[in-house]
């Protein structure tokens, strides 16, 4: 599903969330608190929004996911939003927004821009991030609604596609923020007080296609490996660079003189969106007790078929230590040879000028 929830946690980095509901979080910053003692503390504030998690699939039934009381969904989708326009035109869409409780409930409504993370998960931004896309180019009715008890609410917007806009895919999300709640101010272990303010978002997927060429271009950057107990994993980043979102598939050859001699799947990313760089990730588990070789990864989606190769050693580093230390050893042995040769023939000639 496309609709998620989102609901702050403690921490200040985004977090990536399964499929499906996701959660995100961002700082809004610290606020001074008073003591009795008119002493002043700094209390960390977490409006934490980690960033918004929403699966690729389709649902196959119009669903909002919610904290089972709100929730907010396309008005002519099962799940998402998916659009199609030419640059220089004007959409007008309909969201419906579900409040499932017994009162009224006053929610803002934004757009953002989204894309993919490091993961390979769709990540929406934050009500304060900087929008270059639908976010820029999406205008509300309003900046806030009010749904009464047990029914839903049309959300009117409109996108407005500027004249010039690069052909391509975009992507994007709806979003409706309850109220924040307002924490308890607790110490944290240095004594400082801290308030942790919760603030819950839901938001449904925008997804737009503007006419024109498609481009599809993956590019990878350095493949490399990382051991970590008994376990080796390759790490390989790729970005989409065209205008057309990509499923990439791939996978690891590590042949070996010395060693185990394998072939590995690499995560699956959900997609990614252009401009978006991801990580694939593929463990080896558990590792030979001496490799000696090289890995080669091979991945492929609707852009062309991107390779690439490292060297693979890996041998513990008491045995290097240890082999070193028998190369010292018979390098001592064999100049110590050398030396008692030298000294016996110089002793072999001094005889022979006696004799004569």
């Amino acid at each position: 599903m496309s609709a998620v929830r989102l609901e702050s946690e403690t921490g200040g980095v985004p977090v990536s969330a399964p499929r499906n509901p996701g959660v995100f979080a961002s700082s809004k910053g610290h606020q001074p608190v008073r003591t009795s003692s008119a002493r002043q503390f700094a209390i960390l504030t977490g409006l934490i929004f980690l960033p918004l998690v929403a699966c690729l699939g389709f649902a196959s039934t119009a669903q909002a996911v919610d904290n089972g009381a709100l929730g907010v969904r396309p008005a002519t989708e099962a799940d998402s939003f998916h659009l199609d326009a030419a640059a220089g035109t004007t959409l007008e869409e309909i969201a419906l927004v579900k409040n499932g409780t017994s009162s009224p409930v006053t929610l803002l409504t934004y757009v953002v821009d989204g894309t993919t993370n490091p993961q390979g998960l769709l990540s929406l931004g934050s009500q304060d991030s900087t929008s270059i896309g639908l976010g820029l180019w999406t205008t509300l009715t309003t900046p806030s609604i009010t749904v009464p008890p047990m029914t839903e609410k049309e959300v009117p917007f409109s996108i407005n596609i500027p004249v010039g806009t690069t052909p391509g895919d975009y992507i994007g999300g709806l979003i409706i923020q309850a109220p924040t709640q307002t924490g308890q101010v607790s110490s944290d272990a240095n004594g400082t007080p801290v308030r942790i303010d919760v603030v819950n978002r839901q938001g449904v997927r925008i997804m737009l296609n503007v006419a024109g060429q498609a481009v599809t271009k993956l590019d990878a950057g350095a493949l490399s490996w990382a051991q970590s107990g008994d376990d080796v994993t390759v790490t390989l980043p790729v970005t989409n660079s065209g205008n057309t979102t990509l499923n990439p598939r791939g996978s690891v050859v590590l042949a070996s003189a010395v060693g185990a001699n394998t072939t590995l799947a690499f995560t699956t990313p959900d997609s990614i969106f252009p401009g978006a760089t991801v990580e694939l990730h593929a463990t080896l588990s558990p590792a030979a007790f001496i490799q000696i070789g090289t890995i080669t990864a091979e991945v492929t989606s609707a852009a062309p078929a991107i390779t690439q190769s490292t060297s693979f050693v890996n041998i513990p580093w008491w045995i290097i230590v240890g082999a070193v230390a028998i190369l010292a050893l018979i390098g001592l042995l064999v100049r110590r040879q050398l030396l008692f040769s030298r000294k016996a023939r110089l002793a072999f000639a001094r005889l022979e000028a006696l004799d004569a």
